[in-house]
């Protein structure tokens, strides 16, 4: 292996990694403030990617702005799940038995929006054609990807709004508060 494929795996790498790294400052949120553990969560990032796939196939819409437009939709769900489901099990009590019931009630959410999204839209793999998605920047000998580098960015982008959202306001560093005490959050 060269030195030049070896620089090429590791920018690749990191490509992909800094969208895993966007749905990991999700879950962190969601434990360190809410103390719920999410097994539906990388579902519901499935399910926003199909959102984006159709709205490109069916409608022409750009995935990248597609992705952005996900978002809107999947926080209402997210808003109706906490509301419907998870309120239920994040309660008062002994907090072992709480865990419990989240991981029960995530797992089996997880387990519903995966084989029912198998079921309506079959285990196929599905790709969008766009011009960038096989495009790539040369630097130097390494080729960045178009459409992981856009990807990337957004996911910068995106953490980066978090950041300044959980350091620079009021209702950021009140969860960060709440996510320290709990209990004091609560007075």
């Amino acid at each position: 292996m060269s030195v030049s494929d070896l620089a090429q795996y590791v920018v690749t790498g990191l490509l992909v990694g800094g969208v895993y790294a966007l749905m990991s400052i999700g879950l962190a949120l969601i434990f360190g403030v809410m103390r719920v553990v999410n097994f539906a969560q990388g579902d519901f990032m499935m399910l926003g990617m199909y959102l984006t796939y159709f709205l490109a196939v069916v409608s022409g819409v750009d995935p990248l702005l597609g992705a952005l437009l996900t978002i809107p939709p999947f926080f209402l769900v997210g808003v109706g799940v906490h509301r419907a489901l998870l309120v239920r099990v994040t309660g008062g009590g002994d907090p072992q038995r709480l865990m419990d019931a989240q991981l029960i009630l995530t797992l089996g959410l997880s387990l519903i929006i995966t084989n029912g999204t198998t079921m309506l839209l079959t285990p196929m793999p599905r790709g969008i054609k766009t011009a960038y998605a096989t495009q790539a920047f040369a630097v130097g000998p390494v080729l960045l990807n178009e459409a992981r580098s856009y990807a990337f960015l957004m996911a910068l982008v995106l953490a980066g709004v978090v950041y300044v959202f959980l350091t620079r306001t009021d209702l950021g560093k009140a969860l960060r508060a709440a996510a320290d005490d709990p209990e004091a959050a609560g007075y």
